[in-house]
């Protein structure tokens, strides 16, 4: 998951001097790497939910649950439409994901996060929240 999140951070398109070979490939990233990471990271997010990972320290369970919200989050703000926002914008509360994403047609995607967010809450894991 680490390397998963690692990526998916490096992918992000960004300003510089090699932009446009660098999008080219991000561009190719988002299209056949990234639909099966976020769908790692569901499902992972969906064992940790029903007890299907058990992780006997709360410790561990926690940096687990970070771990992989950090990658939904990293999957969810990758910028799809290719505006490369700078340093100057605010930030945007706006997700846009591709109309082909069909694992997000899932009605239990934000059940599933709202969950993640009560037991985060629940065991004061602020980091998480």
């Amino acid at each position: 998951l680490e390397i998963y999140t690692d990526l998916t951070a490096d992918m992000q398109p960004s300003i510089g001097p090699s932009m446009s070979r660098h999008r080219r490939t991000a561009l190719s990233f988002r299209d056949t790497a990234l639909p099966p990471i976020f769908t790692i990271a569901i499902q992972t997010l969906q064992q940790l939910s029903t007890g299907a990972i058990n992780v006997p320290d709360k410790n561990d369970e926690r940096r687990l649950s970070k771990q992989v919200l950090n990658l939904s989050c990293n999957c969810l703000s990758f910028d799809f439409m290719g505006t490369i926002p700078d340093d100057t914008s605010d930030e945007q509360g706006t997700v846009m994901v591709p109309h082909s994403w069909n694992m997000l047609r899932d009605d239990g995607i934000p059940k599933l996060f709202f969950d993640m967010f009560s037991r985060s809450c629940t065991y004061q894991w602020t980091e998480c929240a």
